[in-house]
């Protein structure tokens, strides 16, 4: 069960899977993934906080690891991403 306070709401499984309103945030809690489908999104955000192994952008790496091609020592523009 969950421990919610007057005016939070909660909508959970069997399995984990849970979304909270709580009166701090909005918690969604998945144990596989979670996937939004929808022709247009806005993300309007002033602190966003990324933790992850990767982060990918139309399949390019765009995550702490990425590489670029092209680099050349200097203040010259490096090549888009690899």
């Amino acid at each position: 069960r969950l421990s919610l306070e007057p005016g939070e709401v909660a909508i959970y499984d069997d399995q984990g899977n849970k979304v909270e309103l709580l009166r701090d945030m909005i918690k969604v809690t998945a144990v596989a993934k979670v996937q939004v489908d929808a022709p247009v999104g806005v993300l309007n955000i002033d602190q966003l906080d990324i933790n992850g192994s990767s982060l990918k952008h139309n399949g390019k790496n765009i995550g702490s690891t990425h590489q670029h091609g092209g680099v050349t020592a200097g203040s010259g523009n490096s090549g888009v991403p690899t």
